[in-house]
């Protein structure tokens, strides 16, 4: 068995594929950042799911997810971005908030 596969035994089917998703190498899966992350991306990301499957139902009262829902696209963004040290996501994490007024847009 190889190093990479004997890693790969340890971690869970989301772990592997958020891995590979963000590109990280199997020498930092150990790495506290990316042990602690990338179970937390996954729930994030759950979450996420979550509320877009709640979106979809207009309750009683009218209450809708699709402000909360956006809100949690942008935490994913930005777990992302804080797991793989990029900030791939600025641009894309402003625009969502603006859209869902979190934050002003610049005139």
């Amino acid at each position: 068995m190889t190093a990479q596969a004997s890693d790969a035994s340890k971690h869970s089917e989301d772990f592997l594929r958020l891995a590979e998703t963000l590109d990280i190498p199997s020498d930092k899966w150990n790495e506290p950042l990316v042990q602690e992350g990338l179970p937390l991306l996954a729930r994030a990301q759950q979450l996420q799911i979550d509320l877009s499957v709640a979106n979809l139902d207009v309750h009683r009262d009218g209450t809708t997810f699709g402000r909360e829902e956006v809100l949690m696209r942008c935490i994913c963004a930005m777990l992302e971005d804080k797991i793989t040290g990029k900030h791939a996501n600025d641009e894309y994490i402003k625009g969502k908030m603006a859209a869902c007024g979190y934050v002003r847009r610049k005139r």
